[in-house]
């Protein structure tokens, strides 16, 4: 099942993805980064919230890259590395995503996000299709964060503010064109796409705040 679930796209994308998802990997690992040192420096709880969001999302995009580039490789003596990281990159990312959405409703309780996140696994295990519900599950979580930080905007109306806000909702976007591709094996690459450049937002956004702060 594993192995279906990552070979979708077209032949000559499979390395390509995997390029994007390493560029997403070294974006995230810099915003984890900086938001672990501005933790430090102002002792603000939030900044250590998105330093662990970002971290298990940064190490979720490198489990898929490596899955996709065994793909690209046509490497199948060690199939079990594919699944492995498949698998890594599906927990890594509701992690991820359940901290995010933990951080939008300001939750000092842990049990809730707990539940949340025990049942979106259950779901996927007994679901017949892994892929769409894992999409289907991120979608849902990522409108509930996207509206945050669309609110968050309008708050602040800072230039970095539209970028994270841009971000965030072109990740729903990526995940209802990954759903549209399970569905229809159409919008792929355009799933990948919206990736990219959300990270890449992500990444503008993060060295303009670095910018600001030298000034």
């Amino acid at each position: 099942m594993a192995l279906g679930v990552v070979v979708t796209g077209p032949d000559w994308f499979f390395g390509v993805d995997s390029g994007f998802e390493f560029f997403a990997f070294f974006a995230l690992a810099l915003i984890t980064l900086f938001s672990w040192k501005a933790f430090r420096f102002t002792k603000d709880k939030r900044y250590r919230t998105f330093a662990t969001a970002f971290a298990f999302m940064a190490l979720g995009m490198v489990c898929r890259a490596v899955a996709d580039l065994f793909v690209a490789l046509n490497i199948n003596s060690r199939p079990e590395v594919l699944v492995v990281s498949y698998v890594g990159y599906i927990f890594l990312t509701l992690t991820s995503l359940v901290v995010f959405f933990a951080l939008m409703l300001r939750a000092t309780q842990r049990a809730p996000l707990v539940a949340l996140f025990i049942i979106s696994l259950a779901s996927l295990f007994l679901s017949q299709s892994v892929r769409l519900t894992f999409h289907t599950i991120s979608l849902i979580l990522l409108l509930f964060i996207s509206y945050h930080f669309i609110k968050n905007y309008f708050q602040k109306k800072s230039f970095t503010a539209l970028l994270v806000c841009i971000a965030f909702v072109l990740l729903a976007v990526a995940q209802f064109q990954f759903i549209v591709d399970v569905l229809y094996h159409k919008w792929y690459i355009l799933g990948h796409l919206s990736h990219v450049v959300a990270f890449g937002l992500l990444l503008v956004a993060l060295i303009k705040v670095q910018v600001v702060k030298k000034r």
